[in-house]
Order: structure tokens, then sequence, then C-alpha cells
């Protein structure tokens, strides 16, 4: 049986598409944030906003 092959680069390009982001608070609870991406220069940017005191980007 073939395995199904995707476009990851054609993925990647699609605009207006979310990324479910997953991580743990600082008391270790999970958290779960729905984010814009972009993938450019070989990276992947997500738009965090920047909350006073606190650094913003990943």
């Amino acid at each position: 049986m073939k395995r199904p092959t995707i476009d990851v680069r054609g993925f990647l390009d699609e605009r207006e598409r979310p990324a479910g982001v997953a991580t743990t608070t600082s008391r270790g609870n999970p958290a779960l944030a729905m984010m814009w991406f972009v993938a450019e220069e070989h990276r992947l940017w997500f738009h965090t906003p920047e909350a006073r005191g606190r650094p913003a980007g990943m």
C-alpha cells in the first residue's frame, strides 16, 4: 500500500491557515494557542501579541 504524500511547501504557503501551538504554562498546565503564521526564510514566523513587560514572538 502506498503512503499518502503531502506537498509540505504548498501546505505552508496557503494563506489564512491558522496553526495550533501546544505548550505548558509556568505552572505546568497545558495551554493551546491558535496563531497565524507565515513560512519565510526557512523559518515559521508566528503572530504573538505583545503584552506589557513581556517579550513578543516565539
